[in-house]
């Protein structure tokens, strides 16, 4: 076990560092797709936990909804906000994927039913290594790397992340994206 933590913690090590060094190998390679097509990616990757959890993984959007993606970097960003969702929502709840888009962007989604992210915490939670609760992360196996991760590919193209959270409430962490490469 511990060994497969220091591979994933060096994985996600490696990663967090091609992502902050893109901007020095030129535009990132992108994709005209639907959205959806990722959710379901990201879901897909996901499943087996979700059902050791007896949780359901819900889908919603349009599949006219198109971007220009980097198909792997966001989808695994969409994989880490997924597998925390399922991390931290109690067994037997949903988790709801959603993809739409307003004007020039793309919003993409995750909303869990676990404990919710206290507001003192949400400014910092997308920073490497920082945890709201420290010997709960450790339990689930996270390496503290994965929402930064997710902010880094968002901002990678050319987007932001957020989250919206009421303790007790949940969490919904939400991707906006323009929908077009800049100059495309």
């Amino acid at each position: 076990r511990q060994a497969q933590q220091l591979t994933t913690l060096i994985e996600d090590l490696l990663e967090l560092t091609r992502l902050e060094h893109q901007h020095e190998s030129g535009p990132l390679e992108r994709e005209r797709i639907p959205v959806t097509s990722v959710l379901w990616a990201a879901v897909e990757t996901c499943t087996v936990e979700a059902q050791e959890k007896d949780i359901t993984l819900r889908v919603q959007g349009s599949e006219d909804v198109e971007a220009e993606l980097n198909v792997p970097l966001i989808q695994r960003a969409l994989t880490n906000l997924v597998d925390n969702a399922i991390k931290y929502s109690p067994a037997h709840t949903t988790v709801l994927v959603t993809a739409g888009q307003e004007g020039g962007q793309v919003i993409l989604s995750v909303r869990d039913q676990g404990p919710g992210i206290a507001p003192e915490h949400q400014a910092r939670i997308f920073e490497r290594f920082y945890r709201v609760d420290k010997s709960r992360s450790r339990k689930l196996g996270g390496t503290g790397l994965g929402l930064s991760i997710v902010r880094h590919a968002a901002e990678a193209h050319g987007g932001q992340v957020t989250v919206e959270s009421v303790p007790g409430q949940g969490a919904t962490f939400v991707l906006r994206i323009p929908k077009q490469a800049p100059g495309g």
